[in-house]
């Protein structure tokens, strides 16, 4: 083969123009033309062939004087018992050349000669040699639309397509809303049928089945539109089972199943959907899997884990719908219906893109239809086989079941073994349809108006570029359009966001005024920001519920300094690009100066103010260097909440970005200080340490002359304050916590604040209370941590449980310089604590509320001593009190007592009056007097023995 190889390579010129010769692993070769439209021959035989007719024309082949036998780069794989030792010497016996391995798996990449290769595969220790392939792009069809068709590549279709073509046929049925003929299914479509009612046609009047024939088998390298999954060898069936709405009943589903049956489809494609089981279906799933035919399903754009049907039956491949980063699409259901996934975000369909999990059924159909048609002897379980073995890893288990498809990968798979999809066991059922079709995902486009928008009263046009015409703190109308026709969608998020500054540079204002058109539902705005907060992000779900168009309207402004922004424009992006040109800055030089002030320490759940001042201090009279449009903005840190209608001089509060605004129009040269104050909450969770820095801005028009005083910050810490103690069960009452003491459960813990500052505790119409109270765990302990502030006295009130009195309060003894708090003992309920007025971390704890127990009951424990007894007998009993205190007993009857350790000895002293036991316990200050238990044992007499003398 060596020398046929040389001589080969002496001819390729010879040959007409378009061919050439490509060699191949082994010596093997084969014929390729260079057009994509001529079919390529693929043989060892052929290559044979071409080189006797190289032999005959050429008359430089030479021959060879050389004996060295060619080698090829193969992979063995040795069976799991064979031992390392053993596999280094069987490629070492068959001089192989080691290239890697991976020994997990038993295997080596080799180059080896073809005898050495025959040599291994004869060996019962090798599990299998393979041709070590090289993975390469193996053909672009010259369809317009195939850039745009990312999931083709995903699969490895551009591997298979150019080198794979089907020597067989296959047929797939789409049950559907009917199919269309369009350019790119001319010669695709084999004759099929409807089953609804008062039809006798397959158009589409939806466009849904369509668009799964043309992802399934749009006719491929023709110039046309985009290339089908199953790009030869494969036609398409039209079997409508859904009316115009995209929906069908169960019996005109079960009646297309087993019309495409009947009528020799290889692959039924159902990309519909819904929870209900059916025996009905199930009877015709399993009538069209005897018949030989592959069933795919889609399983639904819910992004529900609940099993759906058909994909959810025995014997049906349930798809779901993955991305282009090989995850679950976020709508796309998953779980026991899932048995394969696939593509199904943005999917090309001819006249424009598909989302959802019809587009990924629809791929796998055609990729089951082209594994058929290039193996005509493959059964619908070695298909389905085919296409679980090789998926590629996606997601888990439960996303994508066996994986994401790959088609490359099933085309090369030569096994035999059927796979048959088990489904999901369901209850059974009557028919309960429809089945809805597995619709994409809502889509909406990005919109604004320029100004003048129009001229009144024409209807004002929607832009989707670019906007002129705004000045700064004018009002920008936004929307978010949904066009008609997608009543069958399913809700999606959408993410709108733009740009609000450049570091100190202003940009756009908040999103505000969201509203939605009637028959558009949206969800809450949750915000966030991205880019170190110069970027604002406004996310939020939408649905439609009708065929009409729709849309949600929002605005915007640009603030004020938004000129001086980087760039021509600001953006607006999220379902397009929207670009606001900027305006020029006003003539003039202000300089505008804020500054702020505010406490520098704080505590969890305190309220405190802050001061911003501004002024121009440039100069000038009259309109000289004055500031227009000027804004003020203060932006709150988080952690703290604006407390309603606390800011003076008329701010703007906008919650979602917590963000404070004053529109201080013209600021004259050499004006005066103007103050603005504010309120905020600091939150009860902001941890101890935490410094909270917000920011004040203030911009115009202008150009400021010193924008280094235009933003001022003022920075508070948050010092967690604590009081805190322990409820003490005091056992001897003797009013000290003694060492073995334990918690009291059950107590009530109450703290106030002196409301009025008199030192004194006016109860809790005057002295408010502060937060909750604490039910004292069986620890005993209790804490306060939220809205103590320093500078303050509060009262902590002890209520006991029922059955418990007080017996003292003890409060901490900690040094008030370590502390910074005092604690007094008011009364044995009430503990007085105040806070220094320093800028530390303050608390007060091990406070101690000490409690004894007030007059319990008790009960006696006297188990039944064994009855009847025998004269002179003795036994010991030991009868005890729940309290612990020290149990009386006394006997009366025929017995008599003695104490012992434990108990008492019980002697009986009459064989025939009984023994009555009666124990007592008479209780003290903490307990009551327990109920007698009286015992009664029956006396027996002794056995007499006499004993003759012998």
């Amino acid at each position: 083969m060596a020398r046929c190889a040389d001589l080969m390579m002496n001819v390729q010129h010879s040959w007409p123009m378009g061919f050439g010769l490509l060699r191949l692993h082994g010596g093997r070769f084969r014929m390729f033309e260079s057009k994509s439209s001529v079919p390529r021959i693929v043989a060892a035989a052929a290559a044979l062939s071409l080189v006797t007719v190289g032999m005959a024309v050429s008359a430089s082949a030479a021959p060879r004087t050389d004996t060295v036998d060619p080698t090829s780069s193969e992979i063995v794989t040795f069976a799991a018992t064979t031992s390392g030792a053993e596999q280094e010497a069987l490629l070492s016996d068959v001089a192989a050349v080691q290239l890697s391995s991976v020994p997990q798996l038993h295997m080596y990449a080799v180059d080896v000669t073809a005898a050495g290769a025959d040599a291994l595969r004869a060996d019962p220790r090798v599990e299998s040699v393979e041709a070590d392939r090289v993975r390469a792009v193996e053909g672009t069809p010259d369809d317009p639309a195939y850039g745009d068709q990312w999931a083709l590549p995903k699969i490895g279709w551009d591997q298979a397509f150019g080198t794979v073509v089907p020597g067989g046929t296959a047929t797939v049925a789409v049950l559907d809303t009917g199919v269309d003929p369009s350019d790119d299914l001319t010669g695709k479509l084999v004759p099929g049928a409807s089953m609804l009612a008062g039809s006798d046609t397959t158009a589409d009047p939806n466009g849904h089945g369509t668009a799964m024939a043309t992802i399934v088998a749009a006719k491929t390298d023709n110039g046309v539109g985009t290339a089908g999954v199953a790009y030869s060898g494969v036609s398409v069936m039209p079997v409508k089972v859904l009316g115009a709405d995209g929906t069908g009943q169960d019996s005109d589903i079960v009646a297309g199943v087993v019309y495409a049956a009947d009528h020799g489809a290889d692959v039924i494609l159902m990309s519909f959907s819904n929870p209900g089981r059916s025996d009905a279906l199930q009877a015709a799933v399993d009538y069209a899997w005897s018949k030989g035919a592959v069933l795919v399903a889609a399983t639904g754009n819910d992004g529900s884990s609940t099993a759906t049907y058909p994909a959810g039956a025995a014997k049906v491949v349930g798809v779901s719908a993955t991305t282009r980063d090989d995850s679950l699409w976020t709508s796309s259901n998953s779980g026991d219906d899932t048995f394969l996934g696939a593509p199904g975000v943005d999917i090309a369909d001819g006249s424009g893109s598909v989302t959802g999990t019809s587009a990924s059924a629809a791929i796998v159909a055609g990729a089951a239809a082209l594994v058929k048609a290039n193996d005509a002897s493959a059964s619908n379980g070695v298909v389905v086989g085919r296409l679980a073995r090789t998926a590629d890893p996606a997601g888990s288990v439960s996303d994508t079941g066996n994986g994401r498809v790959n088609l490359a990968r099933a085309l090369g798979d030569s096994s035999t073994t059927a796979v048959v999809p088990q489904g999901v066991a369901g209850s059974g059922g009557p028919f309960v349809g429809p089945y809805v079709v597995a619709a994409s995902a809502l889509k909406g486009a990005l919109q604004g108006q320029s100004n003048p928008a129009c001229a009144s009263p024409a209807p004002c046009p929607w832009q989707s570029t670019s906007l002129d015409g705004w000045a700064e703190l004018q009002t920008i109308p936004l929307r978010l359009a949904f066009d008609a026709g997608q009543a069958n969608s399913t809700p999606n998020t959408f993410t709108i966001e733009i740009d609000h500054a450049s570091g100190a540079t202003a940009g756009l204002e908040s999103l505000t005024g969201f509203t939605p058109s009637a028959n558009v539902s949206m969800g809450a705005v949750t915000f966030s920001t991205a880019s170190g907060g110069d970027i604002w992000k406004y996310t939020f779900t939408a649905s439609i519920s009708n065929d009409s168009a729709g849309s949600i309207t929002f605005n915007t402004k640009m603030r004020a300094g938004a000129h001086a922004f980087s760039g021509n424009s600001l953006q607006i992006k999220g379902a397009g690009t929207l670009g606001i040109f900027k305006p020029a800055a006003a003539p003039g030089s202000p300089d505008l100066q804020v500054t702020k002030t505010g406490p520098t320490a704080v505590s969890p759940g305190q309220s405190m103010t802050y001061t911003v001042n501004y002024r121009n201090l440039a100069s000038g009279s009259g309109t000289t260097n004055q500031a227009t449009g000027t804004q003020l903005t203060d932006t709150l840190p988080t952690g703290v909440t604006y407390v309603p209608g606390s800011c003076t001089g008329g701010c703007v509060y906008d919650s979602l970005t917590n963000t404070l605004t004053w529109n201080v129009g013209t600021v004259l040269a050499n004006s005066a200080l103007v103050s603005r104050t504010f309120q905020v909450t600091v939150g009860t969770g902001v941890n101890n340490g935490t410094t909270l820095t917000n920011t004040a801005q203030i911009l115009s028009a202008e150009d400021d002359s010193n924008t280094a005083n235009n933003t001022a910050s003022a920075a508070t810490t948050v010092f967690a304050a604590l009081i805190s103690g322990q409820v003490i069960l005091d056992a001897n009452g003797n009013g000290v916590f003694d060492s073995g003491e334990l918690g009291l459960a059950g107590a009530t813990v109450t703290l106030y604040k002196d409301t009025n500052s008199n030192g004194s505790f006016d109860g809790g119409a005057t002295d408010l209370q502060v937060g909750s109270p604490v039910v004292t765990p069986a620890s005993g302990q209790w804490a306060f941590t939220s809205g103590l502030v320093k500078n303050t006295r509060y009262f902590v009130v002890r209520t006991n449980p029922s059955g418990y009195t007080s017996t003292n309060a003890v409060s901490e003894t900690v040094a008030v310089g370590t502390d910074h708090s005092t604690a007094v003992k008011d009364t044995n309920d009430r503990i007085n604590v105040l806070f220094d007025n320093v800028d530390a971390t303050q608390y007060s704890s091990d406070n101690a509320f000490l409690a004894r127990v007030t007059q319990q009951n008790q009960t006696i424990d006297f188990p039944q001593p064994t009855s009847p007894a025998v004269y002179g007998s003795s036994f010991n009993v030991t009868p005890s009190a729940s309290s612990g205190l020290p149990v009386s007993l006394v006997a009366t009857g025929g017995c008599s007592i003695t104490p012992a350790t434990p108990g008492w000895t019980v002697t009986m002293t009459s064989g025939t009056t009984s023994c009555v036991l009666t124990a007592s316990q008479a209780g003290d200050s903490n307990w009551n007097a327990a109920t007698d238990v009286v015992r009664t044992v029956a006396a027996s007499k002794a056995v007499l023995t006499v004993t003759a003398d012998a």
